[in-house]
């Protein structure tokens, strides 16, 4: 039999077994916690209300026990550097909101019997006292952009007794300027547009009625850019400039609650997108860009991308994080908390 010819220049060829390659994981690492920093402790119990000046170095608490509208209240100014208690303007009733002006000359805090007053945030003197601008209830605060005119918004949420209604002031003169009337629902928060052009005004149904709505009007409260019907809102915000709006809703999971977050188009109102977040106390920074609210694990604060829900930061604390009452600084770099026994806490964001 023939063997086959085998040219010398051919060389065998060797089948070598193929290289494994094995894909490296990566394991992102988790965020570090940001641990919280004592500024003080109010003289009443229940830091219900905190606000920063516009250039974010003072940080004003207002307290009292909600439990009883004689108990007594007051304010309490912090210089944030060092720690030093600037001034104390004692009340004769719990303080339920709090706002410095965007132009840093004027403070203005109302009580849980309506009464509104503003006074000077240099020097925490009083300056007057507007008219008891609602009936009953809570009212929330808002100045407009140029520091002028003051919204004003409240009414009794336990029954339909004193309805609700949205009021601007002349900070100047204390004059009212214009009253928009609620009549089966009470005003659970205001807003300017950064611009000034626009006024946010949100409400809920009186006693078990939880339908409410979000409305947008122009700055004189006259004329109506949109409506749009909620169920649980328990707050709302500006996003992005006006861009957006986030609405806060309290929505029922299982035996538990969870705050449900809505995204809305701040010029037409449709709706955009949503998530959720744990019940608890929650903030949304001034630019709009950044909430603050309860961490998955219920031990700690989360800050959360405002239109998306994208977890970004951990903020720890000693206290029970869903009873936080929480203020962004203007810039969204500090996120101060306010706890039921007083405390009052800041954490500087990375």
């Amino acid at each position: 039999m023939r063997r086959p010819h085998i040219r010398p220049h051919v060389r065998p060829l060797y089948l070598r077994p193929r290289p494994r390659f094995h894909a490296r994981r990566y394991v992102r690492k988790p965020a570090p916690s940001i641990p919280a920093r004592l500024v003080g402790v109010c003289g009443c119990p229940v830091a219900g209300a905190l606000t920063f000046s516009a250039n974010g170095t003072r940080l004003a608490a207002g307290s009292g026990s909600g439990l009883s509208l004689t108990s007594p209240g007051e304010v309490r100014v912090w210089d944030i550097s060092t720690g030093h208690l600037v001034y104390t303007v004692p009340y004769t009733s719990p303080i339920c909101a709090i706002a410095y002006s965007p132009v840093g000359d004027t403070l203005a805090a109302s009580t849980v019997q309506s009464h509104v007053t503003v006074w000077s945030a240099t020097t925490g003197m009083p300056l007057r006292t507007l008219a008891p601008p609602h009936s009953a209830g809570g009212v929330c605060l808002a100045f407009a952009p140029s520091g002028e005119v003051l919204a004003t918004g409240g009414g009794d949420l336990a029954g339909s007794q004193f309805p609700g209604e949205a009021r601007l002031w002349n900070v100047h003169t204390g004059a009212s300027m214009q009253t928009l009337a609620h009549p089966h629902r009470s005003v659970v928060s205001v807003q300017f547009a950064p611009d000034g052009a626009e006024c946010l005004v949100a409400t809920r149904g009186l006693g078990t009625d939880e339908n409410g709505a979000l409305d947008l009007w122009d700055k004189y409260l006259q004329a109506h850019r949109w409506t749009r019907p909620t169920t649980g809102l328990v707050g709302a915000a500006l996003v992005d400039g006006g861009a957006s709006v986030a609405s806060l809703h309290s929505e029922a999971a299982g035996k538990s609650y969870v705050l449900h977050v809505r995204l809305w188009n701040g010029k037409s109102g449709v709706a955009q997108n949503s998530y959720r977040v744990p019940m608890g106390g929650w903030a949304i920074s001034p630019n709009g860009k950044l909430l603050a609210c309860t961490g998955d694990d219920r031990k700690s604060i989360a800050v959360r991308d405002a239109r998306t829900g994208r977890f970004l930061h951990k903020l720890t604390c000693d206290s029970a994080p869903s009873s936080l009452t929480l203020a962004f600084s203007n810039d969204g770099r500090l996120l101060a908390g306010g706890a039921q026994d007083g405390t009052v806490l800041l954490w500087t964001l990375k």
